[in-house]
């Protein structure tokens, strides 16, 4: 066997696998929407994360984010915020899907203990 022949011996084969992987890669599917508040006002910057896999993306200036993740059935998502409570949800999404979720966020409650803030008054500096 010549050194050309053993040459091309060699790559064809890397070659022809190399064109077949994109035959066998899954198709994505698209989870988009809008995050507003309980009066219907968007929310910059919340956060949407699939819990299964730690994918995640922000909100734009809008409430708007789009999602673009494998397909699976009862995939889990939560979306927070600070000073909301979180949303979590479970979506089923087929290869090539594109699914609207709407996700309103409300108010977080909680009630603080008493906060006691002590000073002292150093010498030298004056009170205004």
């Amino acid at each position: 066997m010549t050194k050309l022949s053993l040459r091309y011996s060699l790559f064809l084969p890397l070659i022809l696998c190399s064109c077949g992987i994109p035959l066998f890669a899954q198709e994505r599917a698209v989870l988009y929407g809008i995050v507003e508040d309980q009066s219907g006002n968007p929310i910059e910057f919340a956060n949407v994360a699939r819990t299964d896999n730690l994918q995640g993306v922000s909100t734009n200036s809008k409430g708007e984010y789009i999602f673009k993740t494998q397909p699976g059935k009862d995939i889990p998502f939560k979306c927070t915020f600070v000073g909301k409570q979180t949303v979590t949800f479970y979506v089923t999404l087929q290869p090539g899907d594109s699914v609207f979720k709407e996700i309103v966020l409300v108010q977080a409650v909680e009630e603080l203990e008493q906060v006691e803030v002590v000073g002292d008054l150093q010498e030298g500096v004056r009170a205004r």
